[in-house]
């Protein structure tokens, strides 16, 4: 009985950290998504235009991005057209 006990609390423990980690990579996201529409919203607020590309947020708005961890796909326009971005996690 104890041993069974013992299991259950095991495969609990087990379950809980695995949704524990996808909610945490999933926040990373959800952070990452909000990080780079906050930087697009402060250039075009700024400058009167949106970014022709990531690398502009990241040299002149201080937009950080762990590319070991996410691909962000970032497609303009024009611009006076918001850009539509793409963040997904890395395998």
């Amino acid at each position: 009985m104890r041993f069974a006990i013992f299991l259950l609390l095991v495969f609990s423990i087990i379950i809980f950290m695995d949704n524990y980690q996808d909610n945490i990579e999933n926040e990373g996201l959800i952070y990452l998504n909000k990080s780079i529409e906050v930087s697009i919203n402060s250039c075009y607020g700024t400058e009167g235009k949106y970014p022709s590309n990531l690398e502009y947020l990241i040299d002149n708005y201080g937009l950080v991005i762990n590319e070991n961890k996410y691909i962000v796909y970032y497609e303009t326009f024009g611009s006076n057209i918001r850009p539509n971005i793409k963040v997904i996690k890395r395998d």
